[in-house]
């Protein structure tokens, strides 16, 4: 593997674009795939309300996991364990595990998402060629995990950014909404009150 190329400058240029939640993490993917190969692939981010690793992007017909019979505090397998570590694991030859035995993957990588200390996700990639990844590697693989960290920081606040623009443009419809009703009921109250005038001037003799 050659010396990870900054891919900011690519990310920033796609999230600049707009694209919907699906788009910009396979966007995402295409842009890693130049900096890294691999034949599949599954991001897992960690979500705050659960506690919880859920998958939210896949490349390839089934997920990029091991061990999914284990459980831990924030999933199952190999991810959810690496969501409590600091490092990239790098298994370099699984020929002789189940997943090496079904064809699914050869070589395996699981990196950990982390801004500072905060949780993002967990990146797996799979490849069909034992020793694809290498230990030697490690390093590189941390260097790719801090970038995709970044982007994905910088997506979940779009997010959530346009989630609470959407909150705050519903609740000026519902309040223009509210302020014409006022205004109707103040119409029709001084309407009634020039009424009740001109009734009772007519009335007096």
């Amino acid at each position: 593997m050659s010396v990870v190329p900054n891919m900011l400058d690519d990310i920033v240029m796609l999230l600049q674009r707009g694209l919907d939640t699906t788009e910009t993490f396979q966007s995402v993917m295409n842009i890693l795939e130049r900096v890294v190969d691999y034949h599949s692939a599954t991001l897992f981010l960690y979500d705050e309300q659960t506690q919880q690793l859920k998958i939210m992007h896949q490349v390839g017909e089934e997920p990029v996991e091991l061990g999914s019979e284990f459980t831990t505090r924030f999933g199952s397998g190999v991810s959810g364990w690496m969501a409590s570590q600091s490092k990239p694991i790098i298994l370099e030859s699984l020929e002789k595990t189940r997943a090496g035995r079904e064809q699914r993957f050869h070589s395996f990588a699981s990196l950990p998402l982390r801004v500072g200390e905060k949780l993002i996700g967990v990146l797996n990639l799979g490849h069909q060629i034992p020793m694809a990844y290498k230990k030697s590697d490690q390093n590189k693989f941390i260097q790719i995990a801090s970038q995709i960290s970044l982007v994905l920081e910088q997506i979940r606040l779009r997010q959530t950014l346009e989630k609470k623009n959407k909150m705050l443009g519903k609740a000026l419809a519902e309040l223009r909404e509210a302020q014409k009703v006022v205004i109707e009921k103040e119409r029709l109250a001084a309407i009634g009150e020039i009424i009740v005038t001109v009734n009772h001037e007519i009335n007096i003799p």
